[in-house]
């Protein structure tokens, strides 16, 4: 396995991995937003971002410290899980058959990526994690005083059921290719913390998402297509969009304003 760090820097899209902390928080121009409409909630319960701590979701929906891969024995599942301390954590899995840190952890900064918010540079640790089989394990990382305690939920695919979703991603009538191509939210990041069942929800259902903006902590309700988007799939395409959205290497669908 290549070295992670040096594998960012020197691919061009240094960054890929914030999909979700710098670039999917925005949404895109009104030209392209026909497939991903935003409506704005202001909680003033939402965290302050410089206060962001450790392990932090980013969709109130969904269960704390929680982030879901997956395995088929062909393809390679690497999930990208952000960990906010001022220095890079120790980390340990509790079953370390199910899945392994891939190379070191990195810290990003400005130097990375040039647009971060002040409060965040140099405070996001970056883990990529390897799934090696499906299975749960919990991820304890300890920087300093900082000690806390993720779970990974590990989903048993196959080949067949990647290349099912990969053929009715790209090749369905309508796509979801067709518009997914340039609105760019489907990056590995994005979905870290979401559960197969809460992406087929947006994806295929039309149910709405609450996620946390990283800039403002504001709780944003993303409503693709109004509540509308909603789409005929089997149930083998359904597993198998999921399967292949997860398999998807971290330069799928990199946002626009992420650093190239």
């Amino acid at each position: 396995m290549r070295n992670w760090e040096n594998w960012v820097r020197m691919t061009p899209t240094a960054g890929l991995a914030l999909a979700l902390l710098v670039g999917a928080c925005s949404a895109p121009p009104e030209s392209q937003s026909r497939s991903e409409n935003r409506v704005d909630q202001k909680d003033p319960a939402g965290p302050d971002p410089a206060q962001f701590e450790g392990f932090q979701s980013f969709h109130p929906g969904e269960q704390a410290k929680t982030y879901h891969s997956g395995f088929d024995g062909t393809n390679d599942y690497l999930t990208p899980i952000a960990f906010f301390a001022d220095k890079a954590p120790k980390v340990t899995f509790s079953d370390p058959s199910v899945a392994e840190l891939q190379g070191g952890v990195l810290t990003i900064n400005k130097g990375i990526v040039t647009d971060l918010p002040d409060a965040l540079d140099g405070k996001i640790q970056l883990l990529l994690v390897r799934s090696k089989k499906a299975g749960k394990t919990s991820i304890r990382a300890v920087a300093g005083g900082l000690d806390q305690t993720a779970t990974l939920d590990v989903s048993a695919y196959t080949a067949d059921d990647v290349r099912a979703g990969e053929a009715r991603y790209n090749g369905g009538a309508p796509s979801c290719n067709s518009c997914h191509e340039r609105l760019n939210v489907h990056n590995p990041t994005v979905l870290a913390d979401l559960s197969d069942e809460a992406i087929l929800g947006v994806a295929v259902d039309g149910k709405s998402l609450s996620q946390i903006n990283p800039r403002t902590g504001q709780v944003e309700t993303l409503r693709p297509n109004g509540g509308s988007h909603k789409w005929q799939v089997s149930d083998t395409e359904r597993t198998g969009i999921v399967a292949y959205l997860r398999s998807r290497s971290l330069t799928f669908q990199l946002p626009s304003n992420v650093k190239k």
